[in-house]
């Protein structure tokens, strides 16, 4: 797959988008320094779709979802081998996430688990009888520790957070970061 990333913020947009699923538009230019022309070149490549989305307290946003091409580019050319699986159904959940991973310094970013390697993870070891179908949404290491991501929305109930707890706890995460939607 031939396409030649034009920037270092190109390929560091492109893998926020592999780990986290969605990002929005004010999100990779503030965070990455993604430039109009970097943005309409990995759309003219069909490396990623522009969407929008609606939310009261937010207003009308832009956001960035790969496409099918992307996902295979971020796994041959960006190394990444476990792309997040974003939904339409989730889109404020994974903007959340990719919220909070923007957030985090570039060398903690680089040291991101996904979801499915999570799952993958669990599904290879001896705590395989956990309900993996809900493996936490991410996980970095800073400073030696992993530290689990998730993303709760207020349906959450306290068993199901529990839960999360126990998963992050299996996978060696010192600590449960919780994201309220």
């Amino acid at each position: 797959m031939k396409f030649i990333t034009k920037s270092q913020s190109c390929s560091e947009v492109l893998l926020a988008l592999g780990r986290t699923g969605t990002i929005l538009e004010e999100d990779a230019k503030l965070h990455f320094k993604m430039q109009n022309e970097t943005i309409m070149l990995l759309i003219d490549n069909k490396l990623i779709d522009k969407r929008k989305i609606y939310k009261l307290e937010m207003g009308l946003k832009n956001y960035f979802k790969l496409t099918k091409k992307g996902c295979q580019y971020v796994k041959q050319e960006l190394g990444l081998k476990n792309v997040y699986r974003s939904s339409s159904n989730q889109v404020l959940h994974d903007l959340k996430l990719s919220e909070f991973y923007c957030s985090l310094e570039t060398k903690i970013r680089n040291t991101w688990i996904t979801e499915t390697e999570m799952h993958l993870e669990l599904l290879s070891s001896s705590l395989k009888n956990l309900d993996i179908l809900r493996a936490i949404d991410g996980a970095y290491k800073d400073k030696n520790e992993l530290i689990g991501v998730e993303v709760i929305s207020k349906n959450y109930n306290s068993n199901e957070i529990q839960l999360k707890q126990v998963i992050a706890n299996a996978i060696g995460c010192s600590k449960l970061i919780l994201i309220k939607l």
